[in-house]
């Protein structure tokens, strides 16, 4: 907002032709560039805070018209990512009901008042560090806020627990926070934890929004359709443009989601938009394949004239191990939902797919005996369908054409 009124003469992210998170985005780095050497900027901005939660008609006008930019800008892309959310909070609703918690927790002696007058909780004595809930003047704070939230969360949905996924920069934070809940008196404060998740970090190092070096979910999904309808186009030169947006759409999905929940979600990653794109490896779009493969042989099947011969069943190795597989992804499933690890399924999709292909190369299927065809032929439409329930879960679409 600071950086708005001083630099942004006025304009709209449609005056620029920019989506409205990027255009406040802009402004976020903008106003972090020149506050290290303008300490005025950081004075500006505490002014700015105590005038919005003073009421003034102007600030909060301001923030309005920036936050509905940014807001918009996000969910548009959230759609097209196709995460969707039952509900959602905003801090500057629920920043005075946190206030009330705090002057209440006071009173009771949960909170301590120091020197400068600002309100803190005394975390010392239980192995962590003071934590300050309300400034000296009176304004909130991040924590503040979640005190509130914790509790409305709990009150309108009934939670059996509530989960806060939050990178692990925040770590000390959410210990804090789950501390002064418990000494607060919440019944359910046992029942809250933190899925810290690790950096993300590009192969030329770590993204900073502060700095502006990030990879930009819009313009990271362009590039990737663009990539994958390159790749499309050579497999099929004559399908036609719309099918062609349609798949890229998929593929490219399926490249940054994968190559996300394929690592375990505590661990730091390095994200390499090229290698996600591959359709060879541990990769989204390579599991795409084999069940657009799979596909393939299960309408060939339908198509053709099959020729009776005489044979003997033969159960081969590669059909073992791939039965075997089918029949461990129910317990993943329930280990990775149990763990919160998403990475479990997203590994063992993987390993079906690679243990069907070595399947496919080893054993005649469409063109084997009738004892050994019909058994196959529904070993492949096992591993379609763990292959598509899997994909689903991981919120990745099973295309039955590449």
């Amino acid at each position: 907002m600071v950086a708005y009124e001083k630099w942004g003469e006025g304009k709209t992210p449609a005056d620029v032709g920019k989506k409205g998170d990027h255009f406040v985005g802009d402004l976020y780095v903008l106003y972090e560039k020149n506050a290290k050497t303008d300490p005025e900027l950081e004075t500006a901005a505490h002014e700015m805070i105590r005038k919005w939660e003073a009421g003034d008609g102007a600030t909060r006008e301001l923030w309005k018209t920036l936050s509905d930019w940014a807001e918009r800008g996000q969910r548009e892309t959230c759609k097209k990512l196709g995460f969707r959310f039952d509900a959602s909070y905003k801090e500057s609703d629920i920043y005075q009901e946190g206030k009330e918690i705090v002057a209440a927790g006071l009173k009771a002696g949960v909170f301590k008042k120091d020197e400068t007058g600002a309100v803190y909780a005394d975390l010392e004595p239980r192995g962590l560090p003071n934590k300050v809930v309300l400034r000296s003047d009176g304004t909130a704070l991040y924590i503040t806020q979640d005190l509130f939230l914790a509790k409305k969360k709990f009150d309108d949905h009934g939670l059996d627990a509530s989960i806060y996924v939050v990178g692990n920069e925040q770590n000390l934070h959410f210990k804090q926070l789950f501390k002064i809940l418990e000494l607060l008196g919440y019944p359910w404060a046992s029942d809250v934890k933190h899925l810290s998740y690790g950096y993300v970090t590009l192969p030329e190092g770590r993204m900073k929004s502060r700095e502006g070096t990030v990879v930009d979910a819009d313009d990271l999904v362009a590039e990737l359709e663009a990539d994958a309808a390159v790749e499309i186009k050579q497999r099929h030169p004559a399908i036609p443009d719309d099918e062609l947006v349609r798949r890229a759409r998929q593929v490219a999905m399926a490249a940054v989601k994968f190559h996300f929940l394929e690592v375990d979600i505590a661990s730091d990653m390095v994200y390499d938009p090229k290698a996600s794109l591959s359709f060879t490896g541990r990769t989204g779009p390579y599991i795409q394949y084999m069940h657009a493969r799979i596909e393939n042989i299960l309408r060939k099947e339908d198509s053709m004239e099959v020729k009776q011969r005489p044979g003997i069943a033969h159960i081969a190795l590669e059909e073992h191990a791939l039965a075997m597989l089918i029949a461990k992804y129910p317990e993943t499933v329930r280990q990775s939902a149990e763990s919160l690890r998403p990475s479990l399924v997203a590994l063992h999709l993987y390993e079906t797919a690679k243990a069907f292909a070595a399947f496919y190369e080893r054993c005649s299927v469409l063109n084997a005996s009738p004892e050994d065809r019909e058994r196959r032929l529904k070993l492949a439409e096992a591993v379609g369908i763990v292959l598509e329930n899997g994909l689903s879960i991981l919120g990745i679409e099973a295309p039955v054409e590449m």
